[in-house]
């Protein structure tokens, strides 16, 4: 089951091809940083393009018209 969560691109920490990368790179910002408090850092692949990006649940956004919808692959 995916689960859909929207984000203004702007706020990626990162752009991936490769999704084991993707995963890499998140786990390695949530090593250093671990002040997030109850924001996590996840993986989401774009429903339009074949990319992975990283954010933070904490930027999440609710007006689905001025965001674009991802789907959730890995929550770390």
């Amino acid at each position: 089951m995916s689960e859909t969560i929207f984000f203004n691109p702007g706020n990626s920490l990162g752009n991936f091809q490769d999704y084991q990368e993707a995963v890499r790179s998140a786990q390695i910002y949530r090593n250093q940083h671990q002040n997030l408090g109850d924001a996590n850092v996840i993986v989401v692949h774009g429903t339009q393009n074949q990319s992975f990006d990283i954010f933070l649940t904490s930027a999440a956004e609710t007006d689905a018209n001025t965001t674009k919808p991802y789907e959730i692959k890995k929550k770390l």
